[in-house]
């Protein structure tokens, strides 16, 4: 049986880190978000446009759970270097939402409780490094294994330098090391080849990949 007809979907609730130190937040906050509206529900991957429920604090509903690991990551790297708490949750809902929904009015059932609760836990389970990144499905060794992956995941995030991570955006964009090239106004493509990958690019890139075939095989 599919995950639509089980009724299984993914909600992201999103909130900037240090958002008081954040100048023109409003702004920005609100200029990224409509451009990933936009993108998201182009590519069919979010049922409306992403909802402000607070001053630092955003969500959405996802179309699929498998669509969670591309999300969280155009969402990292369309904010950068403004850093974001991520908290998932897969489950039921109780009102699907349509394109022009504002998602805090339809903001309840297991997913959103479960997003809340991942939310949560990063602040209960902090430790020896920041969690950025939690997910709640209500099957402890599926988020046990996903957590792990995004702690990981995460904890190279965090070392990369700001060159780097402009890399990475610029080639995300583009999709070609030449093109990326020119965006940034490097002298040549192996600058942006050797930036991927000292910013553990290829590495980031596999964890999506995979994270999100483990999320289909789940739940599709």
């Amino acid at each position: 049986m599919s995950a639509s007809q089980l009724q299984v979907w993914a909600v992201i609730i999103a909130d900037v880190v240090g958002s008081s130190e954040v100048p023109e937040l409003r702004r920005i906050r609100d200029r990224t978000l409509a451009g990933l509206s936009r993108q998201h529900l182009v590519k069919h991957r979010v049922l409306a446009h992403y909802t402000v429920t607070a001053w630092n604090e955003f969500q959405n509903v996802l179309t699929h759970p498998w669509e969670v690991p591309q999300v969280v990551w155009d969402l990292r790297l369309a904010f950068f270097p403004i850093e974001l708490r991520i908290g998932l949750g897969i489950g039921a809902i109780d009102d699907v939402p349509g394109p022009s929904t504002a998602i805090n009015e339809a903001s309840s059932g297991e997913c959103f409780f479960r997003a809340r609760e991942a939310i949560s836990s990063m602040n209960r389970e902090a430790g020896k490094y920041p969690l950025r990144t939690s997910m709640r499905s209500g099957d402890p060794n599926l988020d046990r294994t996903t957590n792990l992956i995004y702690m990981l995941a995460d904890s190279l995030m965090s070392g990369l330098t700001e060159r780097q991570k402009e890399t990475i955006r610029a080639y995300d964009a583009t999709g070609s090391q030449e093109m990326a090239a020119e965006r940034l106004q490097v002298s040549s493509e192996s600058t942006v080849s050797r930036n991927l990958q000292r910013g553990y690019y290829w590495q980031l890139q596999d964890c999506r990949l995979e994270l999100s075939e483990l999320l289909r095989t789940y739940f599709a």
